[in-house]
């Protein structure tokens, strides 16, 4: 999910009207950079096959490539709605998926991985102004 996020939040600083917006994607790339090598890692040390699994499917909060051509094609107010929009599905997603993890007994190094993306999503979301409401 995170790997099809970042085109994204790559359009922000060309395309947004807002200095906070613009702060704070700039953060959830900076974080989300981060935490895919950290997943790499992760799925490099389990011997999971090469390849996204995820890449191309629909889910809650997958941002997907007709919703990139779009926020391209705008700008402004009408880009800021779309890409908070956008980012708060995917924020809340993240952490939905992150909580089921979080219950099955995980190795240490995922939780710890997953904790620290948890963190960013909560992060984001309270900028936002929003929060999250599901299970932790």
């Amino acid at each position: 999910m995170d790997e099809q996020l970042l085109p994204l939040l790559d359009l922000t600083p060309s395309r947004t009207a807002s200095p906070a917006l613009r702060e704070l994607t700039e953060q959830v790339r900076t974080r989300t950079h981060k935490e895919l090598a950290a997943l790499r890692e992760l799925h490099d040390a389990a011997g999971l096959p090469a390849g996204n699994p995820h890449q191309g499917m629909p889910m809650p909060g997958m941002v997907m490539p007709e919703q990139i051509t779009e926020a391209a094609a705008t700008t402004g107010a009408a880009f800021d709605a779309l890409i908070r929009g956008h980012l708060e599905a995917h924020l809340r997603q993240c952490l939905n998926l992150i909580g089921s993890l979080l219950k099955n007994g995980s190795p240490q190094q995922v939780v710890t991985v997953a904790n620290t993306m948890k963190a960013t999503a909560e992060y984001a979301l309270e900028k936002m102004g929003t929060r999250h409401s599901g299970p932790p």
